[in-house]
C-alpha cells in the first residue's frame, strides 16, 4: 500500500507545482486588477500544497519496506542506494525546494534575496518532471508519460502566453509625472 502512496503524492505534487509554475509563468500576463489576488492565491497555495505533498512523498519512501531509502537521502543526493541517480535528481529538487522555502518565509524582510531564489521554481519543476519520469515501476508506461506530456504542455503554453502578452507598464504616479 505505501508504493501507491508513494506514487499519489508524488504525481498530485507534480500537478500542484505545474499549476504553481504555470500560474507564477503566465499570472502577471492575465492580471486584471480584480484578478490579480486571486490568481497569486493560486499560485501560493498551489506552491505551499505541491510542497506538502513532496514532504509526504518522501515521509511514505523512506517508511516503505520494499525500496530502501534512507531519511539522509531526503537532503544529500546520492544517499539512497535504491535508484541512486534519480532518488537523487529528487533530492537536489527537494533541496532547492527548501531554500525556495525558507526565502519565501523571509520575503517581507529579504524581498530581494526572495526574487532572486524565487526563479529556483523553473530548475526544481523540471528536476521533478524528470524524476517522475525516470523512476518507479511504471516510469515508462503510457499513463505516466502522458502526465508528464500534459504538464510540460501546461507549462510550455505559459511560457508562451506570456512572451505574447508582455507585462504592462506601471501607471506612472504624480510624483514620477512632476520628475520629469
Amino acid at each position: 500500500m505505501t508504493w501507491e502512496f508513494i506514487r499519489i503524492t508524488g504525481l498530485v505534487a507534480l500537478a500542484f507545482l505545474t499549476v504553481s509554475v504555470a500560474l507564477g509563468v503566465a499570472g502577471p500576463a492575465l492580471h486584471r486588477p480584480t484578478s490579480r489576488l486571486a490568481s497569486v492565491s493560486m499560485h501560493m497555495t498551489a506552491a505551499v500544497g505541491g510542497t506538502v505533498l513532496v514532504i509526504a512523498h518522501i515521509l511514505f519512501a523512506i517508511a516503505d519496506s520494499w525500496i530502501t531509502v534512507p531519511a539522509m537521502a531526503a537532503v544529500v543526493p546520492g544517499a539512497s542506494p535504491w535508484e541512486p541517480l534519480w532518488v537523487a535528481v529528487g533530492t537536489i529538487a527537494f533541496d532547492l525546494m527548501l531554500v525556495m522555502v525558507v526565502t519565501s518565509a523571509m520575503r517581507q524582510q529579504a524581498p530581494a534575496l526572495w526574487k532572486r531564489a524565487h526563479v529556483l521554481a523553473y530548475p526544481v519543476w523540471a528536476l521533478v518532471w524528470v524524476h517522475t519520469l525516470a523512476i518507479g515501476s511504471d516510469a515508462g508506461t503510457p499513463l505516466m508519460i502522458g502526465i508528464a506530456a500534459a504538464s510540460a504542455a501546461l507549462v510550455a503554453a505559459a511560457f508562451v502566453l506570456r512572451r505574447m502578452r508582455p507585462l504592462p507598464r506601471p501607471v506612472p504616479t504624480k510624483e514620477l509625472e512632476y520628475a520629469r
